[in-house]
């Protein structure tokens, strides 16, 4: 178990995570009175990120698609945003190598 440790950033990881248990046999559970928020970022120094961004989401996301959803992965060339990347040159996929995923 774990995340994938070559996801950066932020991005993919909701993908990953709900993939992950769901065709490994887990479930995701109902805590009826928990809260989740999120904070909408406006541009305003009162909501700026205090960190810096780091990796590349559609990487992420392209790693979470290629490790858990097989075949059907090849649906991600009829997306613009994916079918225009290529490999960096080299062995590896442009989403990096998921040799180690299942680690």
């Amino acid at each position: 178990g774990g995340y994938d440790k070559e996801m950066l950033g932020w991005g993919g990881e909701n993908l990953d995570q709900s993939l992950r248990v769901w065709l490994c046999g887990g479930e995701i559970m109902m805590a009826s009175h928990s809260q989740v928020a999120h904070m909408w970022r406006d541009g305003s120094q009162k909501t700026a990120a205090r960190y810096h961004h780091v990796g590349d989401t559609q990487r992420n996301r392209a790693r979470a698609i290629f490790a858990w959803y097989g075949e059907f992965a090849d649906k991600l060339k009829d997306y613009p945003s994916f079918a225009s990347r290529g490999p960096p040159g080299g062995d590896n996929p442009w989403y990096g190598d998921l040799g180690g995923f299942n680690e």
